[in-house]
């Protein structure tokens, strides 16, 4: 079987201190019915009993008039397939916090720019990394600079 192409499941492997890091990027495009599919991923990924499952997400983009809602309602699917942290990028996803329970670790940054560079600071040995966003967002373009960072 091929490896999916780019922003639509393709997979790396980091090696961190504390072991092995999976990076999943789903950051092609983006609805509320595929930021669900992307979120169940996480039950059945791990690496050596994952330490902790970390969301990035961005804006679901051309939602119309439902949009905050459907933003909002993503909560729902992160709570639902046990997320430990979620990481956002201000704009229209910033409208989960309406929903995710008080006290939820959720980590906002003012751009993609920033996110990345803290994101070596954030990830440990174990997580599991699911990237999440409309393409329009620019997160799948990060995503995949990203990756080729890290495996070159």
């Amino acid at each position: 079987m091929s490896e999916p192409l780019n922003g639509r499941g393709n997979t790396i492997s980091l090696k961190l201190p504390g072991g092995e890091c999976l990076l999943v990027n789903h950051a092609y495009n983006a609805n509320p019915v595929s930021m669900r599919a992307a979120l169940s991923i996480f039950p059945h990924l791990s690496i050596n009993g994952a330490a902790r499952k970390i969301a990035v997400l961005t804006d679901m983009l051309e939602l119309g008039d439902d949009s905050k809602k459907m933003h909002e309602d993503i909560a729902d699917s992160v709570i639902e397939f046990g997320v430990d942290l979620v990481l956002i990028v201000t704009g229209q996803i910033s409208y989960i916090k309406n929903k995710i329970p008080v006290g939820f670790p959720c980590i906002e940054f003012s751009s993609l720019d920033l996110m990345f560079s803290y994101i070596d600071l954030i990830l440990q040995g174990g997580d599991v990394v699911v990237f999440k966003g409309s393409n329009g967002t620019g997160l799948n373009k990060a995503v995949s600079a990203f990756f080729r960072k890290k495996i070159s």
